[in-house]
């Protein structure tokens, strides 16, 4: 493919200029906050309400003071050093550091803007606890059908809050910008459609909220070596007062930010989220459902009402929040820490699905994102071990969570296949949940909407339909390496 000639000539004329000593690092940590800094001025919204002395005057002291928290330079300190050295070579570059660093910089000025934000109450925290590829978006997708629940939509984890002028203040700016980026993404990647589909308004995973570039993402389950990063981030998790620690706090202030503003008045966003509605309670995001069982679905119009339809404004309340991604098995207790009366659902999978389909989706991401030669053995063994390095991790923290009173709930993935409003109705019973009327004939909606959309791909010759085909002998694994 073009783009590996392309890349593979660029890394080997940074490799003469590093040679001769022309070539500077890609990143620093003081560039990554200037750019930031840069990125999070606009017309209306100078960062000034800073106190900056004189003596203050340049502008690596003037990024100094800007920032309120500065846990991202401890993550940078560690992931720096390697990033470039890791199986990205160059491409590392397309990492947006700056602009998480960007939203953190917006969230810090908001809060200072507005006080009340940090009384704002996250309603009874409910985590999605699982490896990847085990359904947990799926899961996550029938949980948020519940009006009594709230979950963070993609376009609310990327962009929190108003961006400048050029770029959209408004809710149904950030919410269309969203929509282009994923439309833009699944044109130049199909594959990764096929394997993790996400709509601009489905929930989605915590991770692309998070305001410190921890990349915990790219090295958890084995994409990327990024020894000492991992090793870092493993050992903070099992301290106290720990960097993992900070990370969720800061996290915590992402997502009150969000609810801060349910209040907000949107009619142009409002309109707009009305016009999705029309198309059907599944929609688009059942073409995940049929991506997970090994088929990708062809475009479609329809729509996802369950995703699409406004949030209950504040005053309204909500029951429960929901909040999914993997990589919170690294960090159980932070997650608590960080949000008081949390509970825990653990989705579990056959391993030897799981860890093939992760090896597959940890290549298919190399292959799209990196020019150099993957070795698919070294690749298999790498997941491998992260991910049972990570299950290890959960077992001790829930053990000293559940001695702590914290409530956990364990769901096959094989019984919410089989009977997904079944398996949910056990869950609300162990939480001692209230499952409504309204709920479960959203959850019979969605089930009748994916079935259509299901039996219309698998009769559809297009050529946009695809198969997640993997093979764990593909990356020199057995199914007893698995199970050892």
């Amino acid at each position: 493919p073009i783009h590996r000639v392309l890349h593979a000539f660029i890394s080997f004329v940074r490799i003469i200029l590093f040679s001769f000593g022309l070539q500077k690092p890609f990143w620093s940590i003081s560039n990554a906050e200037e750019k930031a800094l840069f990125l999070a001025q606009d017309e209306k919204n100078e960062i000034e309400e800073v106190d900056i002395s004189e003596a203050q005057s340049p502008q690596e002291n003037r990024v100094e003071t800007i920032f309120d928290d500065n846990t991202h330079r401890e993550f940078l300190a560690i992931l720096l050093d390697e990033l470039e050295q890791s199986e990205l070579g160059s491409m590392a570059r397309a990492i947006p550091i700056a602009k998480i660093l960007e939203r953190k910089l917006r969230i810090e000025r908001f809060i200072r803007q507005h006080p009340d934000v940090v009384d704002v109450n996250v309603p009874k925290p409910l985590w999605i606890l699982s490896l990847p590829r085990t359904g947990s978006t799926w899961l996550h997708k029938l949980l948020s059908l519940d009006p009594a629940c709230r979950t963070m939509k993609s376009w609310e984890l990327k962009y929190p809050l108003a961006l400048n002028e050029c770029k959209g203040p408004t809710k149904k700016e950030r919410f269309e910008l969203v929509k282009k980026q994923h439309e833009i993404l699944y044109k130049i990647a199909p594959r990764i459609r096929t394997i993790h589909f996400v709509s601009h308004n489905d929930p989605d995973e915590c991770i692309m909220g998070f305001i410190d570039p921890c990349l915990v993402d790219w090295h958890a389950w084995g994409m990327l070596s990024l020894k000492k990063s991992y090793e870092a981030y493993i050992n903070s998790s099992q301290a106290t007062n720990s960097l993992t620690d900070k990370l969720y706090l800061n996290y915590a202030k992402v997502i009150k930010c969000i609810l801060f503003q349910d209040n907000d008045d949107d009619p142009e966003f409002e309109n707009e989220i009305e016009k999705e509605k029309k198309y059907g309670i599944a929609g688009k995001y059942a073409s995940s459902v049929v991506a997970f069982e090994g088929k990708s679905s062809s475009e479609t119009e329809l729509y996802s009402l369950g995703t699409s339809r406004i949030q209950n404004k504040r005053e309204h309340g909500y029951s429960h929040t929901v909040f999914k991604s993997p990589h919170h098995l690294l960090a159980l207790q932070s997650t608590n820490n960080a949000f008081p009366e949390s509970r825990y659902l653990w989705l579990h999978r056959d391993p030897v699905k799981v860890v093939g389909s992760c090896c597959s989706m940890n290549l298919t991401v190399l292959d799209y994102f990196s020019a150099l030669y993957q070795d698919k053995h070294e690749l298999g063994k790498r997941t491998l071990n992260r991910l049972a390095n990570s299950v290890r991790v959960a077992v001790a923290a829930r053990k000293q969570l559940e001695r702590r009173g914290v409530e956990f709930v364990d769901v096959l993935y094989e019984d919410l296949k089989a009977d997904s409003i079944g398996t949910i109705k056990r869950i609300y019973d162990e939480f001692n949940m209230h499952f409504s009327d309204e709920y479960a004939a959203n959850l019979e909606r969605f089930n009748l909407d994916a079935a259509i959309l299901k039996a219309k791909n698998k009769n559809s010759t297009s050529s946009s339909t695809s198969t997640h085909a993997y093979a764990i002998e593909e990356f020199g694994l057995s199914e007893s390496d698995v199970k050892d």
